[in-house]
């Protein structure tokens, strides 16, 4: 069996790729037979059927492992091609062969696991100040005590996940903070009480794929710790409804009731999951971590808002991690709360060229280094893929994985915005309103080049240049040169020649002019 990861439109690579390899995962251990494998890559969809590099690149490597049985090696049978090992190994174990392909061993199972770097846990540079608030707000909750939440925001690969990581490391020793961690992600987003309940039943234990008894065994036992022994069985069987651990309600009235009429089934989850909360903080300060909250659902949003009001005295603190939407998706969270919100911004050069020294010592020259460092533009999770490049001797050539997230990101532009810039890709870094109309010609008017534009500089894809080149003509420029090669490199080479020969014949008369 090869299976074909193609970039989606509606979920960034990583994430894709993680969802992809749990799938993998499953149908391996369903079907032991089965071999499966996974590539990421461009694609297109030909009568249902994926087509193109990712396909390609799947069909060798399942071909190349039917003609080795050694890949077919007890339950670490699911295949990866380089991209997408590069993409899932934050959340994955992953072996590399010795003929360059990879197996996926297993998901990790620490809580605060980074994305390692050449094999080794990456350095946190540049956090300093943002985990010294951290670290002040989270003394103050337990001081005083008193409720309060944290807010982070960043455009994805700035580096959210590794500075939760880094708080998280920092608090391992200590046996008076207890952790509470859920993520979101694309696939489950908007399910109700989706990151509390992942969060639960991580506390709890819970493994998916277990009988419902042992699950069951596994809740009441956590909630047993430290809940009242008159209260355990109520708030574990409403906590099991939050955490698709369903009790019996044979014996329980209120259970059956609740289960008839949603609005009562709310009232008594968010009053069983704030006394167990209660609970909880009775013994130790409580840590609620809420990372992508972006893929989070309004229940769980309203529920920490419930918590953080009748919890004010206590000692907790929800620290949320998300993309910049989430004032979108959620305006005005916790505003009424002891909250504080911190925008992440890029690491600075100092930073940057700080992580590049430390991983890769002297390797590289003061020129080379600075090349990488304006090629990341700030973005960790960039900087990492081009010290990886780096250390394999391929500076020249833009990592699989890293061109593999840029991609997925522009993707997922509307369609104006889209058109718009993948034509302003053929003019390279910097570009013309007037050449984006010439490309894109009659298939496009000024209205959908207008709308497109607008929709690149919110979202600070782009930037315009207030002194143009030419004359009369509104510039723009790719805030990000990588950027503009990720997009240059979704066009097809038929697209590439009839751009470049579009886009001559209106650069050439306005260059004579302008050197004249």
């Amino acid at each position: 069996m090869a299976v074909a990861l193609v970039q989606s439109t509606h979920s960034a690579a990583t994430d894709l790729a993680v969802q992809a390899a749990r799938c993998a995962m499953t149908i391996q251990a369903r079907w032991p037979e089965a071999q499966v494998t996974l590539a990421t890559g461009r694609g297109v969809l030909h009568e249902q059927l994926p087509l193109g590099e990712a396909a390609d690149r799947a069909g060798r490597l399942h071909q190349a492992r039917a003609a080795d049985e050694g890949l077919r090696e007890g339950p670490s049978a699911v295949c990866l091609d380089d991209v997408t090992a590069a993409l899932v190994d934050a959340q994955f174990e992953v072996r590399r062969r010795d003929d360059g392909s990879f197996l996926l061993a297993g998901e990790r199972a620490g809580a605060d696991e980074t994305r390692p770097l050449l094999g080794k846990p990456t350095p946190c540079v540049g956090r300093e100040q943002e985990l010294a608030t951290l670290e002040v707000m989270l003394a103050d909750c337990i001081e005083r005590p008193g409720a309060c939440a944290v807010v982070i925001t960043a455009p994805p690969g700035v580096g959210k996940s590794r500075l939760r990581h880094e708080l998280l490391r920092r608090l391992r020793a200590r046996d008076d903070i207890e952790v509470l961690l859920g993520r979101g992600d694309p696939m489950s987003a908007g399910t109700s009480y989706g990151l509390l309940s992942q969060a639960l039943r991580r506390l709890c234990g819970v493994v998916d794929g277990t009988e419902p008894a042992m699950q069951q065994a596994r809740l009441l036992e956590r909630t047993a710790r430290h809940v009242q022994p008159a209260a355990t069985r109520r708030i574990a069987e409403f906590l099991g409804e939050m955490c698709a651990i369903p009790f019996p309600d044979d014996a329980n009235p209120e259970l059956r009731a609740a289960r008839g009429d949603p609005l009562q089934m709310s009232t008594q989850v968010s009053r069983a999951f704030i006394d167990f909360l209660r609970a909880e903080c009775a013994a130790h300060t409580v840590l609620l971590v809420l990372e992508d909250m972006h893929w989070g659902d309004a229940l769980t949003a309203r529920l920490v808002d419930a918590a953080l009001a009748e919890l004010g005295d206590q000692p907790l603190m929800i620290l949320a991690l998300a993309r910049p939407e989430l004032a979108e998706l959620f305006p005005r969270l916790w505003e009424k709360r002891v909250a504080q919100a911190i925008h992440l911004r890029g690491l600075n050069r100092r930073a940057s060229e700080r992580l590049i020294q430390q991983v890769l010592g002297s390797q590289l020259t003061s020129a080379q280094v600075s090349r990488i460092v304006e090629q990341a533009a700030g973005n960790a999770l960039y900087l990492e893929e081009l010290i990886r490049a780096a250390a394999e001797g391929k500076l020249d050539e833009l990592p699989g994985a890293l061109m593999a997230m840029l991609q997925a990101r522009l993707v997922r532009l509307d369609t104006s915005a889209r058109r718009v810039l993948l034509a302003a890709s053929v003019f390279g870094e910097t570009f013309w309103r007037g050449g984006l109309l010439a490309l894109l010609g009659g298939a496009a008017s000024q209205e959908v080049v207008d709308s497109g534009l607008s929709a690149l500089l919110t979202a600070e894809v782009i930037a315009f240049q207030r002194d143009s080149r030419l004359a009369g003509e509104p510039e723009y420029r790719f805030r990000h040169a990588l950027t503009r090669d990720a997009a240059y490199g979704l066009l097809t080479d038929e697209e590439r020649v009839l751009g470049h020969r579009a886009a001559g014949a209106y650069w050439k008369p306005r260059a004579s002019a302008t050197l004249s």
